[in-house]
C-alpha cells in the first residue's frame, strides 16, 4: 500500500472518530454540523462558512458550518437526527425566530441552548415599514405602486408580514417594483439612497438608524419571539459547552465576531448563554 492508498483509507475512520466525538457514538452520517438558517437574512458565503467552521475547531468545537435559505429540518425516521436534503447528522440549529423543529433529536427542546440579543436588546423580532421623512408619508395607503426594498422572499420580518400588512390594507404588493437586497441593512440602505420608496425591515435595525438618516416608521406588523441555537440532545456535554463558549465570545464590535456574525441576521448582536434549568 502505498502513502497515497493509506491515507484514503485512513479517512472514514477519521470522520468516524469526528461523529464519535460529537455525538458519543457512531452515526450513520458523517461531518456533524452547524446549521444556520438565514431566510431573515445572513451571509452565504463560502468563505464566511470555512472561516466560523475554521473558528470553532480551533476552540474544540468540531462541527462544520452550512447555512440553509429555507432549513425545515423534518425528519420522519425514528430517533435519527440527520437533514434529509444533505444526508448529514444535524449536531446543532440556528433559527432566527421560534418554531416547530421537526428533527427527532431536537423535538423534545422547548427553549434555545443559546438565545439572542438584538441590537434592541428585546426577545422579538418585528417586522417595520419605512419611508423618507420628507416624503410627509405616514400611512401605508400612500404606498400604492410605490417601490419597495425587503431582504428575501423567506423572511418573516423583513418581507412576508409587511406584504401581509398591504394586503389587509387593501394596498397592491409591489411586485416589480420589489428589490430584495439580502440583508435589512442593505433594504435600509437602498431607502437611504433613493432606490426606493419604501422599505421593509426589522424594528431593531429602524430603531438603531432610522432617525438620524431621515427615515421614520408608518407601520408596525405583530412581534414574533426569537430563537437562538438548539443542540442535538445527543451532543455530548463536552461538545455542547465548547461550543456554546465559542459562538457567545462572537460581538460584532470587534474581529473575529464582527466578520463571522455576518452569517447571521443583522438584527442580531450577539448569541447568549441560556440560563441553566
Amino acid at each position: 500500500m502505498n502513502s497515497r492508498q493509506a491515507v484514503i483509507a485512513l479517512l472514514p475512520i477519521g470522520l468516524l472518530s469526528i461523529s464519535f466525538l460529537v455525538f458519543g457514538e457512531p452515526a450513520k452520517t458523517l461531518s456533524p454540523e452547524l446549521v444556520i438558517d438565514v431566510s431573515e437574512g445572513g451571509s452565504e458565503s463560502l468563505r464566511l462558512q470555512k472561516k466560523l467552521t475554521r473558528y470553532l475547531a480551533d476552540r474544540n468545537c468540531p462541527l462544520q458550518v452550512r447555512v440553509d435559505s429555507s432549513f425545515i429540518g423534518k425528519d420522519e425516521s425514528e430517533g435519527e437526527s440527520a437533514d434529509k436534503a444533505n444526508k448529514k447528522p444535524v449536531a446543532a440549529v440556528f433559527l432566527p425566530l421560534q418554531r416547530p423543529l421537526k428533527l427527532a433529536a431536537f423535538t423534545a427542546k422547548a427553549s434555545p441552548d443559546l438565545t439572542i440579543k438584538t441590537l434592541s436588546s428585546v426577545k422579538y423580532s418585528q417586522a417595520v415599514v419605512l419611508v423618507r421623512s420628507v416624503t410627509g408619508v405616514d400611512n401605508l395607503s400612500s404606498l400604492a405602486h410605490e417601490s419597495f426594498s425587503a431582504v428575501t422572499q423567506q423572511s418573516i420580518s423583513g418581507y412576508q408580514d409587511q406584504m401581509a400588512m398591504l394586503t389587509a390594507a387593501g394596498i397592491p404588493q409591489p411586485n416589480e417594483r420589489l428589490v430584495f437586497a439580502g440583508n435589512h441593512i442593505g433594504a435600509l440602505s437602498l431607502l437611504m439612497h433613493k432606490d426606493v420608496f419604501a422599505a421593509a425591515v426589522d424594528f431593531s435595525v429602524a430603531e438603531r438608524w432610522a432617525k438620524s438618516n431621515g427615515l421614520q416608521v408608518i407601520a408596525n406588523g405583530q412581534k414574533r419571539a426569537t430563537a437562538g441555537v438548539y443542540f442535538n440532545k445527543n451532543t455530548t456535554p463536552e461538545v455542547k459547552a465548547n461550543c456554546s463558549q465559542a459562538l457567545f465570545a462572537l460581538s460584532r464590535d470587534k474581529q473575529p465576531g464582527k466578520s463571522l456574525l455576518k452569517l447571521f441576521p443583522d438584527w442580531l448582536e450577539k448569541l447568549t448563554l441560556a440560563p441553566v434549568e
